[in-house]
């Protein structure tokens, strides 16, 4: 195989995501529900839980109908959720965030976690999700210089939900279930002949962790305005 090498084009502005009624079955749907229900925790001055959807955290490659999981996250994004529980903390002093203790288990060739919230003695949890997708498009094309070339779509955005804890088990999604986004940042590219099919090396020649000064640039005020989003509220 001919060596690869990757071509960047530009960075583009998140797109806003609007709120879009998608069942999930049949009973889950995306729209926005009022976010009150943390704002009186906050008040209270209790505990909220917060934690890392591993699972959704690693990175994931598209590709026709299939799809290719990252053996491992992206080092350079470890830094955003420190960063999140710091600021966090600062902006709701008198709140104690804590973070469960997380155990994973092999599920039928799976790797799951498991988050031990009961201990926390929280009634609101924060998942915190640094997700990268990366979508190939179905068909290689020819440049003007005779070139064949496939391009890429390569999205990064760190993103937290709102979850109901019911005693050691997450309940349902507080607010947005598609979350609360905190940075985003898209690239359109293109490899030379085929981008590889595996996320793994597609991660080796694109080298998403160079995106991380410029999604922790966002965290910090994109953070204020969801917790003044959460003071604002009122119940349903």
């Amino acid at each position: 195989m001919n060596a690869q090498t990757f071509k960047p084009k530009k960075l583009q502005k998140p797109k806003q995501i609007l709120c879009v009624i998608t069942f999930l079955l049949a009973t889950t749907y995306n729209c926005a529900t009022s976010l009150f229900p943390v704002k009186t925790s906050i008040e209270k001055k209790e505990t909220i839980a917060v934690f890392v959807n591993l699972v959704e955290a690693k990175p994931a490659l598209t590709y026709k109908a299939t799809r290719s999981i990252a053996s491992k996250n992206i080092a350079e994004f470890d830094e955003f959720f420190p960063m999140f529980k710091q600021l966090a903390q600062k902006e709701l002093p008198s709140v104690k965030f804590l973070e469960p203790k997380t155990t994973p288990q092999e599920i039928l060739g799976q790797t799951v976690y498991t988050y031990d919230f009961g201990k926390t003695g929280a009634k609101i949890g924060i998942e915190f999700i640094p997700a990268t997708t990366y979508m190939l498009s179905n068909e290689s094309e020819y440049t003007s210089e005779k070139l064949k070339k496939q391009s890429f779509e390569q999205t990064t955005k760190i993103v937290i939900r709102f979850r109901e804890i019911n005693g050691e088990r997450l309940g349902k999604y507080i607010g947005s279930r598609l979350g609360y986004e905190l940075a985003s940042v898209t690239i359109n590219g293109s490899c030379d002949e085929e981008c590889p099919k595996n996320i793994n090396a597609m991660m080796a020649l694109s080298n998403p962790g160079k995106l991380a000064p410029a999604l922790k640039a966002q965290i910090p005020e994109n953070l204020k305005k969801v917790i003044q989003e959460i003071l604002a509220s009122k119940e349903d």
